[in-house]
């Protein structure tokens, strides 16, 4: 007989608990099934109840990071018609939440599918700016990715150097870092919905962006990344 919900649930949670605190060590190509199953007090056969193999679970955990509920896209319908205030606060709330994860996610042995995950939430805000639309074309893309990058920097420096600064006195920070210009006008915005502060209806114009928007192809992608995953780990598993 199987085991109920709740007993899988807790066995499925202790794995992941297992492999997080080896993961914060050292990179996941260093961390065998045995080394998470053995301090799990699991064997491997209840590991492939829940994983494939490690890539699995770590992709298992990113996309329950990324899950629309807990991080909804900027640009979704549901998000369009909240206030800057709001969405400030939603994404404080996930700073919080799951800062555990994010700090080693985008430390020394994290995954760079992960920053890019979040790069290309960033991206969608920053690329429905007034200021940004008014750019050179060929220049936008290139100001995106530095922004963006420089985020991605910032949430790296905050996490581990000054943890005590609360998610939404980053954000504000971040705003003011990120976008000089703007930075003011923005703040005089908190709490206008976001479809008066920002140009989504164009998006869908801007050729570089079309991944970005195409949720079909950021799953293909990411199944990709994670069948190349699955074939390192089996041949890992296969020559030990």
């Amino acid at each position: 007989m199987g085991k109920k919900p709740a007993q899988a649930a807790a066995t499925k949670q202790k794995l992941i608990d297992a492999f997080w605190s080896l993961y914060t060590q050292k990179g996941i190509e260093q961390i065998s099934i045995k080394e998470i199953t053995d301090l799990a007090g699991c064997n491997r056969g209840t590991f492939y109840l829940y994983f494939r193999d490690i890539y699995d679970m770590l992709g298992q955990i990113e996309d329950a990071l990324f899950h629309k509920e807990t991080f909804p896209p900027f640009t979704s319908e549901s998000c369009r018609h909240m206030t800057l205030r709001q969405i400030i606060e939603k994404m404080a709330a996930f700073h919080e939440k799951h800062r555990r994860y994010i700090l080693v996610l985008l430390g020394e042995h994290g995954d760079p599918q992960f920053a890019e995950r979040m790069k290309r939430q960033y991206m969608l805000i920053l690329a429905a700016l007034p200021h940004v639309r008014s750019l050179n074309e060929s220049a936008r893309p290139y100001y995106i990715e530095y922004c963006c990058s420089g985020i991605l920097s910032m949430i790296r420096y905050w996490l581990k150097y000054e943890p005590q600064l609360t998610v939404a006195d980053f954000i504000l920070t971040a705003i003011q870092v990120i976008l000089p210009e703007s930075a003011q006008k923005i703040l005089d915005q908190l709490d206008s919905p976001l479809d008066d502060i920002f140009d989504f209806e164009h998006l869908s114009e801007w050729r570089f962006l079309q991944n970005h928007l195409d949720t079909d192809a950021d799953l293909q992608y990411y199944n990709t990344v994670k069948m190349t995953r699955t074939h390192q780990t089996t041949k890992k598993e296969e020559e030990t």
